[in-house]
């Protein structure tokens, strides 16, 4: 039985939370007054519920799951934030826990909770986010991959994964003009392989690693997340969809010129991954994207000698990118192009074994060109934050 008692003491923890994301004490106080009705008389036997209201709390939900009850605040996006995240398949929505019975769902939490687009494809985007869920399920002891906090598709009838808050993206961070000191990019490089290795002992595939799906963690670890287009190792991956620079390694592009499938390989995660760490060393993505573009656009026609012809501009462009690299002094350059090189997903880890793993935790961001505000001395994330606020996606 849920009594009063309980329901205070679960308010504890998200007040600072409500506070934090703008709601005064006359808006917590209502909020928590409306949740405690609907907890006392008995809610339980309402699936799932919303309720819109004015400030900053946007809507509140109930989800259920047998004798459990979860309820979630979500909040409204504040004048001039980047928006949580939205997709091809999905939106995510900051959200906090207001009040759970389930001890594996912790009052006062901030989470993001992941729903699928509602839209003319709203039954494929919920078998989507489903076979995400499961994919995070089997990478719930992984250290650098975004955590799965609970699987919503089983509490009723709102269809959605509750995921860890993240701080933010490196694409924020990218944006924002800030870049990384060099401790700071040896920490980042270090945890996404050690999270590419988690992924590849358990068979999973990402196959859109890019700077907006690596997000630095509340307790400043750099995770991989958004696993919307996972495959198994080996599954087939059919042809369709434009070609990006991020993620369309090499082998990926000899497949779709000459077979015209491809299939999902660690191999082209690492490609990613590289394109990744060269843009958090650099601060820049390489200059090949108009000539893969063209590519791209010639596979489309399915013109033959077209197809060819930007191939080959293709790969000169790619071993002019390599060499730039190459002759770099880019501080994760020998890791990089360990990635790029990679024919089995082990390659890369030549370099990146010699990487310390007693970095600075408090070294790191810093400021990379001028922007409309004084950042000089802004070295850390919490002060990263503090200047452009938290943005979970």
């Amino acid at each position: 039985m849920i009594t009063q008692e309980t329901i205070n003491s679960g308010f504890v923890a998200w007040r600072t939370i409500a506070a934090s994301h703008g709601m005064n004490s006359k808006e917590i106080e209502r909020h928590h007054s409306f949740i405690s009705t609907q907890l006392v008389q008995g809610v339980a036997q309402t699936t799932y519920f919303k309720r819109s209201h004015d400030g900053p709390a946007r809507a509140v939900e109930f989800l259920v799951s047998g004798k459990d009850i979860t309820v979630i605040t979500h909040f409204k996006k504040q004048s001039g934030q980047s928006p949580f995240g939205s997709g091809f398949q999905s939106v995510v929505k900051k959200a906090a826990i207001t009040f759970s019975t389930d001890p594996t769902l912790t009052a006062g939490t901030l989470i993001a909770d992941k729903s699928p687009q509602k839209d003319d494809y709203h039954e494929h985007n919920k078998e989507a986010i489903r076979q995400e869920g499961t994919i995070l399920a089997k990478l719930k002891d992984a250290k650098h991959v975004r955590q799965l906090l609970a699987n919503v598709d089983e509490r009723g009838k709102k269809s959605g994964l509750l995921l860890v808050a993240m701080q933010n993206t490196l694409r924020s961070i990218l944006s924002a003009n800030f870049g990384f000191e060099r401790n700071q990019k040896i920490k980042i490089a270090k945890g996404l392989i050690i999270g590419l290795q988690e992924m590849k002992a358990k068979n999973i595939v990402h196959r859109d690693l890019h700077a907006g799906n690596v997000a630095l963690t509340y307790d400043d670890k750099w995770v991989i997340h958004d696993f919307g287009f996972a495959k198994t190792e080996g599954e087939k991956i059919a042809p369709g969809g434009p070609l990006h620079i991020s993620i369309a390694s090499p082998q990926i592009i000899e497949d779709l010129v000459f077979k015209r499938e491809s299939t999902a390989s660690a191999v082209h995660d690492a490609w990613a991954l590289g394109i990744v760490l060269y843009e958090a060393d650099s601060g820049f993505l390489p200059r090949f994207d108009p000539e893969l573009r063209a590519l791209s656009q010639a596979i489309k026609s399915q013109n033959q000698t077209e197809i060819n012809s930007a191939h080959e501009t293709y790969k000169h462009a790619l071993d002019a990118f390599k060499e730039e690299v190459a002759g770099s002094t880019l501080a994760l350059r020998d890791v990089i192009l360990d990635l790029l090189e990679a024919k089995a997903l082990n390659d890369c880890f030549t370099s990146a074994s010699s990487i310390p793993m007693d970095l600075d935790e408090t070294v790191g961001i810093v400021k990379t060109s001028e922007s409309t505000e004084d950042l000089t001395g802004y070295q850390t994330t919490e002060q990263l934050n503090n200047l452009f606020g938290a943005i979970p996606n």
